[in-house]
């Protein structure tokens, strides 16, 4: 086996340093409530984005709402739901509703994999 350094595995070793990195710098309570989030919608929606996500989040009352500078940590929070089985990738992508914000970057659709009423586990 070779310890090659293609353009392909420098650019994906980049990217997973960078989204670990943003995860480390959000706010710890932002966090936890985006974990929370997650499964409000995956209980809710077979298919959804971040957008949804986000919908949700900015619903909430503000006053206590814990907040974060680093938004960009929801993309490696939305893998570690799926790694946590809330939820899966799936092969298809939508524009976003907020498409100026994200640069016109198209938005991964997930599957919910608690849709129609697993409990979380603080309900057990």
């Amino acid at each position: 086996m070779t310890n090659e350094r293609t353009p392909e595995s420098i650019a994906k070793l980049s990217k997973a340093l960078s989204m670990e990195q943003v995860e480390k710098a959000a706010n710890e309570e932002w966090k936890e409530l985006m974990y929370d989030i997650i499964w409000a919608v995956a209980d809710k929606t077979e298919f959804f984005t971040t957008d949804d996500v986000c919908i949700y989040y900015r619903a909430l009352p503000e006053e206590g709402r814990p907040d974060t500078h680093e938004w960009k940590a929801l993309g490696p929070i939305m893998r570690n739901a799926a790694t946590l089985g809330y939820i899966e990738r799936t092969d298809y992508f939508r524009k976003s509703t907020d498409g100026a914000r994200r640069h016109n970057a198209p938005l991964q659709i997930w599957h919910s994999l608690i849709f129609g009423g697993r409990k979380h586990a603080s309900e057990i």
